[in-house]
């Protein structure tokens, strides 16, 4: 949780979102009686309906440390701090387009790109340069499938290139609380995620099966998987890539019946199975855990990355 400003507004097919918020750093330790340094991140997502079909989106993020909110970061026009940012400024700024479609009744296709660095001869030259620093989601769902009243399926692949969401420090890498702003791997990884939701009556069940593949530090050398890390430190300028470091792979399974016994109270049975490999022997590992919970008037969380 942090504290944010969020702003709305709807103008015909556009629709104009600013998000304003204030962000811890823990990272560093601190002497007694005194509080974690905090950071401020201004966003803006600006979107527009092309038909009834179709949505575009573009967005920015914008990171920055000051020891008090600096009333310049709460200009709304969008791309304007990002400008100054690729000019030379400190901040870490983050800029993407989004994309949903909807088809055919029963299917919506969706995605997203963030680029967190752009230079351009980099990005093309092919050699894996560190500045290489983006995100890409890709997906679709299918509502009532096969005809099925209640049976949804998705599918999604996400990937972020390695040191993506890194900056120069604490202070202005996207982050809250050491937990990761967009993905929970943080960077360097790739993934794909099916997910089937089926509802009866008062039954309704759940499975979520994903493989994911990241490359993770070994003895302490930045491989750009933890955006917690200051970039300066990464293990090399060029020859990047994703799963790059400790290559690791999971495989999860997540199944989940549930039964409405009155309006938003909920008895869940669930089997979580999550199998982890790694190059390094001790990192390679099975868990399997089942378990029986009472839900009232809460949603089901999913906690198996």
């Amino acid at each position: 949780p942090y504290l944010f400003l969020k702003l709305t507004t709807r103008f015909g097919p556009f629709q104009y979102t600013n998000l304003f918020t204030e962000l811890q750093n823990t990272e560093r330790p601190l002497a007694s009686n005194q509080l974690y340094p905090q950071k401020f991140a201004a966003m803006h997502h600006l979107s527009a309906n092309i038909g009834k079909h179709v949505n575009v989106g573009l967005f920015e993020a914008e990171i920055f440390s000051r020891d008090r909110v600096d009333l310049n970061y709460l200009n709304p026009i969008i791309f304007l701090r990002y400008v100054e940012s690729s000019r030379g400024s400190a901040d870490n700024a983050n800029i993407g387009l989004d994309v949903k479609v909807n088809f055919a009744n029963h299917f919506l296709a969706y995605g997203q790109f963030m680029l967190d660095e752009f230079i351009l001869k980099e990005l093309v030259s092919g050699r894996g340069s560190w500045t290489n620093k983006f995100a890409a989601q890709a997906g679709i769902k299918y509502i009532d499938a096969f005809g099925v009243s209640n049976l949804d399926l998705q599918a999604e692949a996400n990937l972020a290139r390695p040191y993506t969401y890194s900056h120069e420090g604490g202070q202005t890498n996207y982050a809250h609380y050491n937990q990761p702003l967009a993905h929970p791997l943080g960077g360097n990884f790739v993934e794909g995620i099916g997910i089937a939701k089926y509802q009866l009556k008062q039954w309704s069940a759940t499975g979520i099966f994903s493989v994911m593949k990241t490359g993770r530090d070994i003895a302490g050398r930045n491989y750009g998987g933890n955006v917690l890390l200051n970039y300066g430190t990464r293990v090399r300028s060029e020859g990047n890539f994703i799963g790059q470091g400790r290559q690791t792979l999971t495989t999860f399974a997540d199944l989940r019946l549930s039964y409405m016994i009155k309006h938003n109270i909920f008895i869940d049975a669930g089997y979580l199975y999550r199998l982890q490999s790694s190059q390094y022997r001790p990192d390679t590992y099975t868990t399997n855990l089942a378990s029986i919970s009472l839900r009232w008037n809460i949603a089901h969380r999913n906690w198996a990355l």
